[in-house]
């Protein structure tokens, strides 16, 4: 998920997970993952979209490493590791 330049004028988002299990929140129609890090200790995704993009609910979860993944159908959108023993994985909706 590193490494991806953020686009002039398109619009960064932050989203914050507090704990190991479904997330919910309004994100815009055609996010982009842009960095994932560690911010105070909470696994934190910022993701760029177009600045008039409109905002849908959208339900996430991130599962650290031996835990379940979601049972409803949901896409892998990728790992996130923060340290070698601090494994994500995200998924969200389809």
């Amino acid at each position: 998920m590193r490494g991806a330049v953020h686009e002039p004028g398109r619009r960064i988002w932050k989203m914050q997970f507090d704990r190991r299990h479904e997330h919910m929140k309004e994100l815009p129609d055609g996010w982009r993952a842009l960095d994932a890090a560690l911010q105070d200790g909470v696994p934190t995704l910022w993701f760029t979209c177009d600045p008039d993009a409109e905002l849908v609910p959208t339900r996430f979860w991130l599962c650290a490493s031996g835990y379940e993944t979601p049972e409803e159908p949901a896409r892998f959108l990728g790992t996130m590791q923060f340290s070698p023993k601090n494994v994500w994985h995200l998924f969200v909706e389809v």
